[in-house]
């Protein structure tokens, strides 16, 4: 999952993103992710590896290896107030024969 912010300020670097994944599944979760229903992480563009150049701030993750049926992300501020959200139906892979 690539995030890509431009133009890319100060406090774009200090906002905290979610992702949240979740898997057609829920087996394919760790046992103490399951009841939550996802799997996931929280991050700052600060505190990655993020690439910061000519104002934009790129950061990608890497997705989980299980199938995906769909994909929750968004922005919070500094102060826990939400910024923006998105969820992304992902279609099954076809089936091998």
């Amino acid at each position: 999952m690539t995030y890509l912010k431009s133009p890319c300020s100060a406090a774009d670097v200090q906002a905290q993103f979610f992702l949240q994944v979740v898997p057609e599944d829920l087996e394919d979760l760790p046992a103490d992710r399951r009841q939550r229903g996802f799997g996931g992480v929280n991050f700052h563009y600060g505190n990655t590896a993020a690439l910061a150049f000519g104002g934009q701030c790129i950061m990608e993750y890497p997705l989980p290896d299980y199938p995906i049926a769909r994909i929750r992300t968004g922005q919070f501020t500094p102060e826990g107030d939400q910024i923006w959200m998105a969820e992304f139906p992902v279609a099954p892979r076809p089936v091998s024969e």
